[in-house]
């Protein structure tokens, strides 16, 4: 699952779900999945990079890395990709 489907999950339980019953307790549950959702939104995905000799620059074969994340390509294996801000830190390939 990705984080996206997470909070569309998440928003669903929380529009569905809770209301009713004890006031206090149903405001600890919405306080609990709003900051679930914002971690997910803010957190920063783990990829690495991949050689791709296929890729194409100009008309001309051209050697690159390519996130496992986005599939975005990059010259050189940076900590992380220009792309989707993967970080990379988690091993090169």
């Amino acid at each position: 699952m990705t984080n996206k489907e997470a909070i569309k999950w998440l928003e669903s339980i929380d529009e569905k779900y809770i209301h009713g019953g004890d006031e206090w307790y149903d405001e600890q549950r919405h306080e609990a999945i709003k900051t679930a959702i914002k971690t997910l939104e803010n957190e920063t995905p783990e990829g690495k990079w991949i050689f791709d000799s296929d890729f194409i620059v100009f008309g001309n074969p051209y050697g690159t890395y390519k996130c496992s994340c986005c599939g975005g390509h990059s010259s050189s294996k940076y900590s992380f990709c220009k792309d989707c801000g993967a970080s990379m830190g988690g091993g090169n390939q």
